[in-house]
């Protein structure tokens, strides 16, 4: 959509205004890593870094992804061999997922990927704007999704 000119009442709606960044952000992620990314996929793995080992349940919770979603994603990263199953200690009827050498290995790939993506995205912002411009986002989401600050 280069070169679009929108109406003056869309350019000042923020709902168009990140409808249309989400697709530019989609664009650029897939111009650096690939047609192929999956964003679940990098969710999953980028959860299990920061958080460790967990069972099924909590990985839907720290992703927010949808469990059937979910699942259907680790079956793929377990086949891949980044990720491993096994039942849950604490709860049987539960799988805790834990990743794996590999699976360090890819979002280690995938981390330097997505991080020219952000600079690619963000290059008209200067470091302070692009502090504020996330800041802001993450207000929203708090506010609108619920989601809790780790810190």
């Amino acid at each position: 959509m280069q070169g679009a000119a929108p109406t003056r009442r869309l350019w000042n709606r923020p709902t168009w205004l990140l409808n249309h960044l989400a697709g530019s952000g989609r664009r650029v992620l897939g111009d650096q890593v690939g047609p192929a990314f999956e964003r679940n996929k990098y969710g999953i793995l980028a959860a299990l870094a920061d958080g460790g080992a967990a069972s099924q349940s909590a990985l839907s919770s720290r992703t927010g992804q949808d469990r059937g979603d979910l699942v259907a994603m680790l079956d793929k990263l377990e086949a891949e061999g980044l990720v491993t199953r096994t039942p849950d200690p604490s709860d049987r009827r539960n799988k805790r997922v834990e990743m794996t050498k590999l699976g360090f290995s890819e979002l280690k790939r995938l981390d330097k990927l997505v991080a020219e993506a952000q600079d690619i995205l963000l290059a008209p912002l200067t470091q302070d704007e692009r502090a504020e411009f996330l800041r802001l986002m993450k207000s929203l989401l708090i506010h609108h999704e619920n989601y809790q600050d780790p810190g």
